[in-house]
């Protein structure tokens, strides 16, 4: 599919993981613990059986990140996904995501680094919080 091609259909989620690997998969878990509404998107075809019961979806590349009309935008795939909050925990194995565009922007996390699990579990401990404060957005 060309890059300007359109997305004909939209999912959407609280958050969205962009990444599989041992931080995407911790942040994946923590949310998950937390009952919160998620979508891990991995380009790889493979992750541990352990993480087999978490909402994941394998060889979905993520081509874009965006800010749009209050929600983050992401295409990926076939697919336009859209979120209240991003994780990224892309890691040095993937091809770097461009964030120029929503840096900074509330609601994006950068997760990865020596400890993963703990920095996870607070990053879904806030968007628990904020995700109360709000109420349910989908």
């Amino acid at each position: 599919m060309p890059q300007d091609a359109p997305y004909t259909r939209t999912e959407r989620y609280e958050t969205i993981v962009i990444g599989g690997g041992q931080a995407g998969l911790a942040a994946a878990s923590e949310l998950q613990e937390r009952d919160l509404d998620y979508l891990v998107l991995e380009p790889g075809m493979v992750i541990p059986a352990a993480y087999c019961d978490l909402a994941l979806r394998l060889g979905v590349p993520v081509r874009s990140l965006r800010r749009a009309g209050g929600r983050f935008e992401i295409l990926a795939g076939a697919l336009r996904y859209e979120a209240t909050s991003v994780i990224v925990a892309t890691g040095p194995a993937q091809a770097p995501l461009d964030l120029r565009s929503v840096e900074g922007e509330p609601g994006l996390y950068l997760l990865g680094g020596i400890t993963p699990g703990r920095d996870a579990a607070r990053i879904a401990e806030r968007i628990a919080t904020n995700t109360q404060r709000r109420g349910a957005t989908w």
